[in-house]
């Protein structure tokens, strides 16, 4: 048994926890919030803000822990690899070297690296330098769920000006950047990679339904590409390993696919938020969350058998266009509900999305061709309406 600290409090992390703790390990969190899911739950939780590094170093160090995992969001994951630097403990085996971590996490770095390696990723604009034929899509080099993005289908100086700066305003280091806009689907590629190779990977068609740039619907989409597409995707994600000597490990890519090409747009090696590891086991099976918590407890990683999608399920996480106050909801159409996850509760004030959210839905269909419909009703928004107070 080894005493391990996770890093995060929130209720994405939850199968984290659940699984190390079957493992039989002492696990300990920490994290800012005392109200997050898992600070008011779980035993262990230390009040602990780890975007303070040198608070989460002194922490670790407290508690003799002989692993610190990140959890379900990219400050987590930087932090600890801010941590790692500091140290260099193996406590913090699995997580990448600073400068490799900073790379994936700033989309201004990423795109550098990448037009380096001649990976397939939007064209970059130097804000202020030239003003773009096309569109362009300016956004924030380190924020996330849309903040500060916008779309400008016919640029010109003001509109840029306007836009880099509501960019850099949601950044945490006050970066922005612009690029060509690309048009098509998002998808996610959730892959396993073991000496800078794909091991193991699941594929996730994504819909941004309440705000164009915050994912709220998905589902897996395995043979949904071109098989050579999905070869030249995962040819070029080795490549980029390969030049980073990333560790062993969850690599998560979201893509756009345009018909003929997949895009880069964002890569994370920490594990997806709003329980995306339940709707890749939910579907295929057991193994994802174990698979993501290997190398960080120093054992080797390993192909889980018996992977194929037979399950279809639908997650969806449920949003309102304008802000009220919960009273309750129903479905417009019958659901088999595999998982229901609550966020707000009757007499909740729910925000406008993507902030205000009600829940998280897993719903099991019986065939693809139900799965397309939910997913098109969900698309819609009218898979369900709410009454409010």
């Amino acid at each position: 048994m080894a005493k391990v600290l996770l890093v995060d409090t929130n209720f994405s992390a939850a199968p984290l926890r659940r699984a190390l703790l079957e493992l039989g390990h002492e696990v300990h969190l920490c994290g800012a919030n005392p109200n997050d899911a898992l600070a008011r739950h779980a035993k262990n939780y230390h009040v602990t803000d780890y975007a303070d590094v040198e608070a989460l170093v002194e922490l670790a160090e407290a508690l003799c822990v002989d692993h610190v995992i990140p959890g379900c969001n990219d400050r987590a994951y930087l932090s600890c690899a801010t941590a790692k630097a500091l140290t260099g403990h193996c406590r913090f085996n699995g997580v990448d070297l600073l400068e490799q971590a900073s790379v994936l996490l700033d989309k201004q770095l990423f795109r550098d690296c990448a037009r380096a390696l001649n990976l397939t990723t939007p064209q970059t604009y130097s804000p202020g330098a030239c003003v773009p034929s096309g569109p362009v899509i300016v956004k924030p080099v380190d924020a996330f769920s849309g903040l500060g993005v916008e779309v400008i289908a016919q640029p010109n100086q003001d509109k840029l000006d306007c836009a880099v700066q509501k960019a850099k305003s949601s950044s945490a280091s006050g970066g922005a950047l612009v690029e060509d806009w690309i048009g098509g689907q998002l998808y996610s590629h959730s892959a396993f990679v073991k000496d800078q190779k794909i091991l193991q990977a699941h594929v996730v068609v994504e819909h941004c339904v309440a705000n164009p740039y915050a994912v709220d619907t998905s589902h897996l989409a395995q043979g949904a590409l071109p098989v050579d597409a999905l070869q030249a995707l995962e040819g070029e994600l080795e490549i980029l390993a390969r030049h980073l000597q990333l560790c062993d490990g969850l690599l998560h890519t979201q893509f756009i696919w345009d018909g003929q090409r997949c895009w880069l747009i964002e890569l994370t090696r920490r594990c997806p938020g709003d329980l995306y590891s339940q709707l890749v086991e939910l579907t295929v099976g057991p193994g994802y969350v174990m698979q993501y918590l290997l190398p960080f407890l120093g054992l080797p990683l390993e192909v889980v058998a018996g992977q194929v999608e037979s399950n279809p399920i639908l997650r969806h996480t449920l949003t309102l266009p304008e802000a009220c106050t919960l009273e309750s909801l129903r479905f417009n159409v019958p659901l088999l509900i595999e998982r229901w996850v609550p966020v707000a509760t009757v007499g909740d004030s729910i925000g406008v999305a993507p902030k205000g959210r009600i829940a998280i839905l897993f719903a099991r269909v019986g065939s693809g061709d139900e799965l397309l419909s939910l997913s098109q009703r969900a698309k819609s928004r009218i898979l369900f309406s709410v009454n409010a107070l």
